[in-house]
């Protein structure tokens, strides 16, 4: 063919070739220009005939930068072929043989595909065949190519919907397997959703360099679109942002997807790309659950270590950016016997999980471990070892490292540091360690005592541990939230975080658990200024984000708490955070309410505040008794129900009392506050807030917002207060832009 003529274009070299034709450069005689020129086959029947003619027509409807543009369809000596403008450079399938693309490339590169997707869609056309061969970069931008699949019959309804119709060749399903939709697998109608679905796959493969979707067979990469997610990417808040909008993309339900290419590109407007030399530094990142492990017979010499092992596993684990840890406790509802890897993994939304079995004979202890893949149900190692409980931490440490091995979890050189950093000194240390950590601190059985007693035992036993002094300070501050030593615990608290840090100021449990002990002291602050500096490095950390929740409300920014919420969910679907107060704090109370559902107890708070008051004070006299009850929660219970029943004189006397307690908590205080209000002590009341705001929790939003303060809104203190949260509110808001958070939560818009 090389030389031949077609008419007036003579064939120069060949391009390429697909599945239904061959595709030439040639030039163009009379115009004096190269053209590409796109012959169907000789031995093509007349389905390919109409398929090129079909192509011929929808390209010619056609007119944007980023879609090559068609010359002609012309039939010479029986050879019908398309004739198309000429492209200098490589296909994206090309440019992804030598590697990924940097983050910045990446963007332009999806930006460009999704400009032409929106011209496309806009003609009611959809290109059912989007994938990395189909997209050209030249020097002046994308092209998108080969409509040869693409779709626009449009049938209307006679409810006046529209549906496409798609077109296959005989019984085979159109499009390439790697990139299809599931609806495209399933033979359904298709939408625009579904050529995202293409995009979503090529976007995750320009930062990572692998398909989302392989296989072995065409069957298993089916299997694939069909019921596997995408393998999160993380390495900076600009590519966390990116994994999101990846995420909505590859979802599987098309309602779920994003309705347009326009809408995804609006989500894409505030990605920043830095420099196009820096490397894509995006991370692969596997979602991991380690359940807790089933006792084959009960012991109580080894009972605890069924949460405590897998717990300890988590915590060591926590470290690594590339994996994403759900807490042993979401595990629990599962039922060790009888586990369905697939149930596990939709359930728990987890790639793999570890599941293991204890038993004790003999003065030893067996403990059987497995590694398993959720998607396949393969098991990626087994483990069996014979111990006693003195080389217990030496068995968590042989785990943690297969884990690490067998997922093949890259490792940075401060992760490497970090993964054996913590050691406890002795095997006695450690199982107290461990069975303080079998308690759960929010059960009203004594529990959070055993557990001081146990870790008291193990500092003393090995002061150097940090894990223990940081679940030390866990415990101090559940002691003075909910029990009646709360003066001397807060400081307790802090005093063992401390300790915890300057062993080791990276421990992930001592970050996770600290916030609420800093806002308790008035340094919400400080609080939030340290979880968005660790974001930086961690930015799949669930629970640091579920700091973040808490500090950025006590801080006044109500915005950066809710998003902070989101982005948690995002990563653990099953976490709790305390957003419902930040919904509170807004007055909304229905959203509050639904976010509180997992803690029946701050419900009949949110009751109340709906005038819901018969149902609040059943509530509370259901909880109320299974409940801890300090000083802090006795004043809070005792006023909400006296406003409820309208027991005034009664709720001004312990308002009163109230202002006079030892109580760190500021938010606690505001609240005891309002009740004040409520019943009429509007000085008093006013003085408190006063006391509120100069512990750093800005109510600013609350004084001007909640009815409940609309008496007390003319007095000169209020005024005063006002202006003194409003420059609180200022300073933190200052200090949440210049350290880069509206970045890291994916923030856009006003704050």
């Amino acid at each position: 063919m090389i030389g031949s003529n077609l008419g007036h274009y003579q064939i120069v070299s060949k391009l390429g070739e697909g599945g239904m034709g061959v595709v030439y450069k040639a030039r163009d005689e009379r115009l004096g220009r190269l053209v590409a020129v796109k012959i169907i086959r000789g031995d093509a029947g007349e389905t390919e005939r109409k398929r090129l003619w079909r192509e011929a027509r929808i390209a010619a409807q056609l007119n944007h930068p980023n879609l090559c543009q068609l010359y002609d369809i012309a039939e010479v000596d029986g050879s019908l072929f398309l004739v198309m403008e000429c492209l200098e450079g490589e296909s994206l399938a090309e440019r992804l043989s030598t590697g990924p693309c940097t983050f910045a490339e990446s963007l332009r590169i999806i930006r460009e595909t999704l400009t032409a997707l929106s011209a496309l869609h806009k003609r009611n056309v959809i290109h059912r065949d989007l994938k990395p061969s189909n997209i050209f970069l030249t020097p002046d931008g994308v092209k998108v190519l080969d409509f040869g699949l693409a779709q626009d019959t449009v049938a209307s309804q006679p409810d006046g919907s529209i549906t496409l119709t798609a077109l296959t060749i005989g019984e085979s399903i159109a499009g390439t397997p790697y990139y299809m939709s599931p609806e495209q697998i399933r033979r359904q109608p298709l939408t625009p959703a579904s050529d995202l679905f293409a995009a979503g796959c090529i976007f995750h493969e320009m930062l990572t360099g692998k398909r989302v979707f392989e296989g072995a067979s065409y069957v298993e990469v089916f299997y694939g679109v069909l019921h596997r997610n995408p393998s999160a990417i993380g390495g900076s808040p600009e590519l966390e942002r990116t994994d999101s909008v990846i995420r909505r993309a590859l979802e599987k339900p098309v309602e779920d997807r994003f309705p347009s290419a326009t809408e995804m590109l609006k989500e894409l407007a505030g990605v920043d790309a830095p420099s196009a030399t820096v490397p894509a530094v995006s991370r692969s990142v596997t979602r991991l659950i380690v359940l807790p492990f089933r006792l084959l017979r009960p012991d109580p010499d080894v009972d605890f270590l069924a949460y405590s092992l897998p717990d300890a596993i988590t915590s060591s684990l926590s470290s690594l950016g590339s994996l994403v840890l759900r807490s042993t406790l979401a595990g629990a509802r599962f039922d060790p016997s009888a586990l369905d890897p697939r149930a596990v993994g939709s359930q728990a939304n987890v790639d793999a999980f570890v599941a293991g079995s204890l038993l004790c004979a003999g003065g030893k202890l067996r403990v059987s471990a497995q590694l398993v893949d959720c998607d396949s149900g393969n098991v990626l190692w087994s483990h069996v070892a014979d111990t006693s409980m003195g080389d217990v931490f030496q068995l968590q440490d042989e785990l943690t490292r297969r884990i690490v091995d067998s997922l093949m979890v890259p490792l940075t050189a401060r992760e490497s540091r970090l993964l054996g950093h913590d050691v406890p000194a002795s095997a006695k240390a450690y199982e107290y360690y461990l069975r303080a950590a079998s308690h759960d601190f929010y059960q009203p059985t004594g529990s959070v005592f055993i557990a001081r007693d146990l870790l008291l035992e193990c500092v003393a036993e090995d002061p150097g541990y940090a894990p223990a002094w940081a679940r030390l300070g866990r415990v101090y501050h559940q002691l003075a939230k909910f029990h009646d030593e709360f003066g001397p615990n807060i400081p307790r608290a802090d005093q063992a975080f401390r300790r915890a840090f300057a062993l080791n100021p990276d421990l992930p449990l001592a970050h996770n658990l600290y916030t609420a002990v800093e806002t308790d002291c008035g340094r919400a602050l400080d609080a939030m200024t340290r979880l968005l500096l660790r974001l930086r490095t961690n930015s799949h950390d669930a629970p640091l984000l579920g700091g973040l929740v808490h500090a950025c409300r006590y801080a006044g920014l109500f915005r950066a708490s809710i998003t902070a919420h989101q982005r948690a969910r995002e990563i653990d679907p099953h976490i709790r955070t305390s957003v419902g107060w930040t919904y509170k704090s807004l007055q909304d109370y229905e959203t509050a309410f639904i976010e509180m559902q997992s803690d029946r107890f701050p419900l009949a708070f949110i009751l109340g505040d709906l005038g819901r008051h018969e149902e609040a004070l059943r509530l509370l006299d259901e909880q109320e008794p299974t409940r801890p009850r300090g000083v802090l929660m006795g004043a809070h219970v005792g006023l909400s129900r006296y406003t409820m029943q309208g027991r005034w004189q009664e709720a001004q006397a312990l308002a009163i009392e109230s202002f006079q307690l030892e109580i760190s908590d500021p938010e606690a205080r505001f609240n005891c506050a309002r009740y004040g209000i409520m019943a009429g002590l509007r000085e008093p009341a006013c003085a408190e807030l006063e006391r509120v705001l100069q512990s750093n929790y800005n109510c600013g939003y609350q004084l001007r917002h909640d009815p409940v303060f609309a008496p007390v809104r003319d007095l000169p203190v209020f005024k005063s207060l006002l202006a003194r949260a409003d420059a609180s509110y200022s300073e933190a808001l200052h200090r949440f832009l210049e350290l880069g958070g509206d970045v890291a939560l994916h923030m856009t818009g006003e704050q």
